[in-house]
């Protein structure tokens, strides 16, 4: 496991007068432990598909590993359990933001879950979103009937919302109830371990007998937040008929 020390706890200035003696503060640290959960993908295809393909099938192949790869390091980097993957980053938060109505998003909401971080963390904050929460967010507009959205709207590009950058998700869920579709603070803090680099395999051996090629890529990483209270999530008010 890779080591990674970070600070809980932290010191105070304090006003002393010329040659006053300066009190001595003492920093906390704690230290995360970033493992290393494997990821693999691959497939076998015939020596003819090899030689009659009309496009270069390895380079297709490597592109759709990295697909493959990430859609599922997505998920668990935001909703893994922990078993034999990277415990999510949903998971390791201890409190959330409620809507204020099930099932719909306000920009009241929105402003709740921007204030709910403090302010040091919201200088290099994103909104991360689902496609749903993106979609319910651009209709709404401004008493002057100007959409919210900061962006080239003509190329379905919004760049910001509330002056703040905006990243869609397809990993996340959608508005309903119950459901956590939007986040928001700094990620930087959500440290990703990768173990060395993504790179594919060509097994011509192992599949000789049947004259075919295996392809394989594998990738090791491990994710940790280590400032909860730089992350924060909007959870969707659960509706009356669940009792919540």
């Amino acid at each position: 496991d890779l080591k990674i020390p970070y600070a809980v706890g932290s010191g105070h200035a304090f006003w002393v007068p010329e040659e006053g003696d300066i009190p001595e503060t003492s920093d906390e640290f704690g230290e995360l432990q970033i493992g290393a959960h494997k990821l693999a993908t691959m497939t076998v295809v015939s020596e003819e598909l090899l030689e009659d393909s009309g496009f270069d099938i390895e380079d297709f192949l490597a592109k759709e590993f990295a697909y493959r790869i990430g859609c599922e390091e997505e998920e668990a980097f935001l909703d893994g359990d922990g078993r034999g993957k990277p415990l999510g980053l949903l998971r390791q938060l201890d409190r959330v933001v409620i809507s204020e109505n099930p099932g719909h998003i306000s920009m009241d909401d929105v402003i709740d879950l921007q204030h709910a971080i403090p302010m040091p963390y919201r200088k290099n904050a994103v909104f991360l979103m689902s496609e749903d929460a993106g979609r319910e967010l651009r209709k709404i507009r401004t008493v002057g009937n100007l959409n919210i959205w900061e962006g080239d709207m003509c190329r379905d590009m919004p760049v910001k919302l509330l002056g703040v950058p905006v990243i869609i998700c397809d990993s996340l869920p959608g508005v309903e109830s119950g459901s956590i579709p939007l986040l928001y603070g700094d990620f930087s803090h959500f440290l990703i371990g990768d173990r060395g680099h993504r790179s594919v395999r060509r097994l011509n051996e192992l599949y000789a007998r049947t004259d075919q090629v295996g392809f394989l890529s594998t990738q090791r990483v491990d994710g940790k937040l280590i400032l909860p209270e730089a992350v924060q999530v909007l959870q969707m008010k659960g509706s009356a008929s669940s009792g919540s």
